[in-house]
């Protein structure tokens, strides 16, 4: 039985907890509201089709879990709290084992090649993107509100056999491919057209197909992330982007975005990471992105302003 460990039990930790179950995975977590909560419920529940599932996990507070002990550690925070989780991943992580980065935007996984590289260098660090759908109602419990797929790959390179172990160990729909990064792209694409115009207009998804304006700054923003791609050399998986993006948000239509669940619940956005992202990385190289830019300050300013 592999030993798994989930840093961050927000929605996708624990989702990732219920595709490990078979292995009794340990949850870690800042505050001790989720273990009070697990300790409640008897572990994660996981509503599937308005069942709940219970999973049973170990759980500790950051800092306490057993150090060199897990073959994978799934980090599933927020990306601007990626520094405190991969050096939590660092500690507990066995010397052969893998990191796996399961979150929006750019920044998160490079930050975790970079320590972990230095400070374990056998340890592989990949990239999950998850498209499945799943939102947490509270501390404790999560609800899956659509199946998709967890893709998982190292950066640039192939996947080895611990990676391919993957598959077998969890649950549910799992791919591993041998570069993550146009599926990490696709996904940034994908967040940067929907998440900051749902924010800004305190929408659902379905603003983006039924609003003119909406979906003229979404083609803006598409437009701008694929000549940064292009720039970089990175194939995406599929061709027709803005088609792509048109049909997630159909597809989604009634689902509130996790940045215009931010902005609702007066919480930090991961802005930054994603249109941020798209805007310096496009400065680097030249390019202009006004639309990318543009929505970054204005998310941000609201994040500022909304506590004046």
């Amino acid at each position: 039985m592999a030993s798994i460990a989930i840093i961050g039990i927000g929605a996708v930790g624990s989702l990732l907890a219920y595709m490990a179950k078979k292995h009794k995975p340990t949850v870690i977590y800042r505050s001790e509201v989720y273990g009070e909560a697990i300790d409640c419920y008897g572990g994660i529940v996981i509503q599937v089709d308005q069942e709940d599932h219970v999973v049973e996990v170990e759980h500790y507070l950051t800092g306490k879990a057993p150090a060199n002990n897990y073959d994978y550690v799934f980090i599933a925070v927020k990306v601007y709290d990626t520094a405190e989780a991969v050096k939590e991943a660092l500690r507990i992580v066995k010397d052969n084992g893998v990191v796996i980065l399961v979150q929006n935007g750019i920044g998160g996984l490079e930050l975790a090649e970079k320590v972990i590289g230095e400070n374990k260098p056998d340890v592989g660090v990949a990239g999950g993107v998850l498209t499945y759908g799943v939102l947490r109602e509270r501390a404790g419990i999560a609800r899956i509100t659509g199946i998709g797929e967890l893709i998982i790959g190292y950066k640039g390179r192939k996947a080895d056999e611990r990676l391919m172990k993957i598959k077998d160990i969890l649950s549910g729909n799992i791919r591993v491919v041998d570069d993550i990064e146009p599926y990490r792209w696709l996904k940034l694409i994908v967040n940067a057209a929907i998440n900051p115009v749902t924010a800004l207009l305190n929408a659902s998804n379905r603003v983006i197909i039924e609003l003119e304006e909406a979906w003229s700054i979404t083609k803006m923003v598409v437009e701008e992330a694929l000549n940064v791609i292009e720039k970089l050399g990175i194939e995406l998986p599929v061709e027709d982007v803005l088609g792509y993006v048109w049909e997630v948000a159909y597809k989604t239509a009634d689902n509130i975005s996790s940045m215009a669940q931010d902005i609702r619940s007066g919480r930090k956005t991961e802005i930054e990471y994603i249109n941020g992202a798209i805007a310096r990385i496009a400065r680097e190289n030249n390019i202009d992105a006004p639309v990318n830019t543009l929505l970054t300050l204005l998310v941000r300013g609201v994040e500022k302003w909304r506590g004046k």
